[in-house]
């Protein structure tokens, strides 16, 4: 039961978090969610591009690679290639 409140205290909090950075940083969200979008279809394409060539790295596209991508661009989807390179 306290791993619901603990939960919705994270998530209602998050929430108002948001609301407030919504408020005062409009570009810097627009900015991030651009980046983001971005991102993830270059991840998109650069799959595509290693599956059409027959090597096995890939990235999934789910939330955190979206957060990578929005947060730290070319960059760090660059590092994250190179982590599925150095465990592969």
């Amino acid at each position: 039961m306290e791993k619901i409140w603990l939960g919705a205290f994270l998530g209602i909090t998050c929430f108002l978090l948001l609301a407030w950075m919504y408020r005062r940083h409009r570009s810097w969200i627009a900015n991030f969610i651009l980046r983001a979008c971005a991102g993830l279809l270059l991840i998109h394409i650069v799959n595509w591009l290693l599956e059409w060539r027959g090597i096995g790295l890939e990235i999934g596209l789910n939330p955190v690679t979206a957060g990578v991508a929005g947060l730290l661009g070319v960059p760090g989807i660059a590092v994250m290639y190179g982590i599925v390179l150095y465990f592969y």
